[in-house]
């Protein structure tokens, strides 16, 4: 067997490796469908980004509705754009494990994609979420946007 093959076999294998600590969202133990689909036994999918406008690191996926979701790095508190898709109802928190003590928002579909202008300005605010199934009583708390590109960056991740 040549030395050299297998040097250049064990370097390539080092850089096909998945490297854990990149994975930048909340561990979660489901790749969600791309396709928006409203809340499905008992999940939702939730889009939200570092940046305005869903940019800056878009991160999509699905989570349990009635549970809390504590962000990590690089998105605690650092989402710019936060929205839930149709059908359901997420509650953002200043502090983590779902605390009221650093305020806390309702927000619902499509979501805002400028959370400076949403509520009490919750830019760079959100620790944890939680999301329920529901539909708003109102239009109040909303601030409706085209969604087509939340959902185009969607399908790229």
């Amino acid at each position: 067997m040549r030395p050299d093959l297998i040097l250049l076999a064990l370097a390539g294998s080092a850089f096909a490796a998945p490297n854990a600590a990149a994975a930048p969202g909340p561990v979660v133990t489901e790749r969600p469908s791309i396709v928006r689909r409203g809340n499905v036994g008992g999940t939702s999918n939730v889009y939200y980004s570092l940046d305005i406008g869903f940019a800056g690191s878009p991160y999509y996926n699905v989570y349990a509705l009635n549970t809390c979701i504590n962000l990590n790095a690089p998105y605690l508190r650092k989402i710019s754009s936060f929205g839930p898709d149709e059908g359901t109802l997420c509650t953002i928190y200043g502090a983590s494990n779902c605390g009221t003590q650093a305020g806390s928002a309702t927000i619902y579909y499509p979501g805002s994609n400028d959370l400076r202008s949403f509520g009490n300005n919750w830019n760079d605010r959100i620790a944890s979420f939680k999301c329920v199934a529901g539909r708003p009583a109102s239009s109040v708390g909303s601030i409706p946007f085209s969604v087509s590109r939340r959902d185009a960056i969607a399908t790229k991740i």
